[in-house]
């Protein structure tokens, strides 16, 4: 069962350093092969602020 946390908007400024944070763990991750790792960060990431999902690609 997952938890449910509010948004974390990329639009406040002091939110972009956890967000691209979040960004680079899930890019390492993809980068030694952990899969899974990186989907859960990636959709933690998503779930978080799509907007920095897409602005982070």
């Amino acid at each position: 069962m997952g938890v449910h946390l509010p948004p974390v908007p990329w639009e406040h400024e002091p939110n972009r350093g956890f967000l691209r944070s979040l960004h680079a763990l899930a890019r390492a991750a993809r980068e030694i092969g952990e899969q899974e790792e990186y989907e859960r960060c990636s959709a933690f990431l998503r779930d978080s602020s799509p907007l920095a999902a897409d602005t982070l690609g």
